[in-house]
């Protein structure tokens, strides 16, 4: 068995979009953002409001760059984990497990 195992769990997750790249981060990070509560609730730059600005912050910490646009989404995080420690890559947010469990494999290998 190898040092780093695969993690796939359903669940829901701010897909966060930044002068930097992509990032996933869970609502069991953060919780629920007010204005971002439903599936494709979407908030973006082009137009700076209240809820926008609080949303950065609160997601600030996760990210890196300027946060451009911010999505809830469901579907199968996926990310590779050592149990009993605590390394572990990034999530990833897919919409089948079977393209997690490929997204991973095709990433990171199989040492099974």
């Amino acid at each position: 068995m190898s040092f780093m195992q695969q993690q796939i769990e359903p669940g829901f997750a701010y897909v966060i979009e930044t002068n930097w790249g992509s990032f996933v981060v869970t609502t069991d990070v953060c919780g629920v953002i007010d204005g971002l509560e439903a599936v494709g609730d979407y908030m973006d730059d082009d137009e700076v409001t209240n809820g926008f600005i609080h949303a950065c912050n609160v997601l600030r910490d996760y990210v890196d760059g300027k946060i451009v646009s911010i999505e809830l989404a469901k579907g199968y995080l996926a990310r590779m984990s050592a149990p009993g420690y605590m390394d572990c890559t990034d999530w990833g947010l897919y919409e089948t497990e079977a393209e997690a469990r490929d997204a991973l494999t095709d990433m990171y290998g199989d040492d099974e």
